[in-house]
């Protein structure tokens, strides 16, 4: 968090020393201590939460994504099926209607009336 170096730390003590005095300089460094402390697992708190919240956007953005594909999808396969049941039906009916205009056609009776005349 903070970079100090050995002489910048020595200054920091003697003035502190002369400042504060020796009987309270203990006291006072072990405060500081406790404060920064305190000091450091806030920050690293916030961090954790920032940490997080980005984390729940990214999650967010990808669940969009995928929920517009799924929609994307379904309409693709539904569009699909629309035009596999219309061809179904065109197929159905062409079927349906050669059979009924068909001279040829016979009815089970008239098979049935001719294979009980030859026996």
């Amino acid at each position: 968090m903070f970079n100090f170096s050995f002489g910048e730390i020595f200054v920091i003590t003697l003035v502190g020393l002369i400042v504060i005095g020796p009987e309270r300089l203990p006291e006072t460094a072990r405060f500081l201590g406790h404060l920064i402390g305190r000091v450091r697992r806030q920050v690293n708190s916030v961090r954790a939460d920032i940490h997080r919240e980005m984390q729940l956007e990214d999650m967010k953005n990808i669940h969009r994504e995928f929920s517009d594909a799924a929609r994307g999808a379904d309409k693709v396969f539904q569009s699909a099926a629309r035009g596999v049941s219309e061809e179904a039906r065109k197929i159905e009916s062409g079927v349906l209607g050669g059979q009924d205009s068909s001279p040829e056609r016979k009815t089970d009776s008239e098979s049935d009336d001719k294979t009980t005349e030859k026996q």
